[in-house]
């Protein structure tokens, strides 16, 4: 009779059970997952951190600028709790940013001095860094909850501007002709103005004292990279269709390098002695000159010159001259050779065309410039037949 009754009641629990609806065998079904796991729940932090709270301030300056390369330089930070029960407490959060930078939490006194080139060469003159602070605010009285809040101080570094330095030019001191043009090169060392061309420093290209002045022919054919802050720059000084001088007179002018924040280097004298450009000797002897055979031709008269009154004109070496002429040539000047020919043709000389050459060299009046340049002019002569001569008759009635 109890087994009856045992077996009636099993019955009558798994009954209730199914008629409960979905029946679920896992005892830890509605634990977290945590538990179900072996461990607790995890937990927050008995002293919550709230951000930003109203009752924390930072004493300090909005801004600050530190400049490259000078000592001694800070302003300082502190903090201050509006609400009781709180000390305040000063963390730098990116200290990594200010190399060599220090921060003393007793006087709240930020120290930096930026070493040369901590403003690189291609961020301009200023740079601009945040300086993240944290005001922690420490309870004092057993169970409440330190509070925080974070500040930025808005961090410029200045950089110290050096000016460009010309280390080398190719050619200091160069001779050119007139209608000439010759390239030079500078090199010229720009410490801020990093890598990129665009940043090379520019030629500004001023008169030179005591000499005459030739920056108005000079311009900047190209300019290269070379790295370090290290550039190439090529000028073409440029002469021609240029009148300077009549033999030769000493010009130049002085380059200097300007940087992008306007710092000026070093002067560098380029002096260039100009010569005279050669021009083409002319003659007046240009249309054949007619003569009659057998007859006396008396002191024909020419003159062979430099047209710019500049060059010393020799006198002419004659070739191929017809027998019996006489040519005797003097200078009238420096730059003019007047000539007279005197020639009788003979008689039985065929009529026809005849040439003869003057051979003249010049050069410039100032013998410092060895250049002699050779010049030929073909002098042509018409032989013509004499006129038969008229008869007259006596007689007649």
């Amino acid at each position: 009779m109890k087994n009856m009754k045992f077996i009636l009641s099993s019955v009558f629990v798994m009954a209730a059970l199914s008629g409960c609806g979905k029946w679920n065998q896992d005892p830890l079904a509605d634990k977290d997952g945590a538990f179900k796991d072996g461990q607790q729940n995890p937990t927050k932090d008995e002293k919550p951190n709230a951000e930003d709270p109203k009752d924390i301030l930072l004493d300090s300056v909005d801004m600050y600028t530190f400049q490259e390369g000078v000592d001694r330089q800070f302003f300082k930070i502190s903090g201050r709790i509006l609400k009781a029960g709180y000390t305040a407490k000063i963390f730098i959060e990116n200290m990594s940013d200010f190399p060599d930078a220090k921060f003393d939490d007793v006087n709240g006194e930020f120290k930096w001095n930026p070493a040369v080139g901590t403003v690189s060469g291609d961020k301009g003159q200023l740079e601009f860094r945040p300086l993240h602070v944290r005001v922690v605010a420490v309870s004092t009285a057993p169970g409440a909850a330190d509070m925080s809040r974070g500040f930025t101080i808005d961090v410029r570094i200045s950089k110290q501007l050096n000016a460009p330095l010309i280390y080398s030019v190719s050619n200091s001191y160069l001779s050119m002709r007139e209608g000439d043009t010759q390239y030079i090169t500078i090199n010229v060392r720009d410490k801020d103005a990093g890598t990129d061309v665009k940043n090379a420093p520019i030629p500004l290209i001023v008169p030179l004292l005591g000499a005459g002045n030739l920056s108005s022919r000079v311009t900047v054919d190209r300019v290269l990279a070379a790295g370090n802050g290290e550039f190439v720059v090529t000028l073409l000084i440029d002469l021609s269709g240029q009148e300077l001088t009549n033999s030769m007179d000493r010009f130049g002018f002085n380059i200097q390098m300007i940087s992008r924040f306007q710092q000026a280097s070093n002067l560098q004298a380029v002096t260039v002695d100009v010569v005279t450009s050669y021009s083409d000797l002319q003659s007046t002897w240009f249309d054949p000159i007619e003569v009659t055979a057998g007859v006396k031709n008396n002191g024909f008269q020419f003159m062979i010159f430099d047209p710019k009154g500049e060059l010393y004109v020799n006198k002419p070496v004659f070739s191929g001259m017809p027998m019996g002429a006489v040519v005797n040539c003097n200078g009238v000047n420096v730059t003019r050779q007047l000539c007279s020919m005197t020639w009788t043709p003979p008689a039985s000389l065929t009529p026809g065309d005849y040439s003869f050459t003057a051979n003249v060299s010049a050069q410039n009046q100032n013998r410092q410039d060895t250049l002699v340049k050779q010049y030929s002019f073909p002098l042509k002569i018409r032989v013509v037949a004499p006129q038969p001569q008229l008869t007259s008759i006596k007689g007649g009635k």
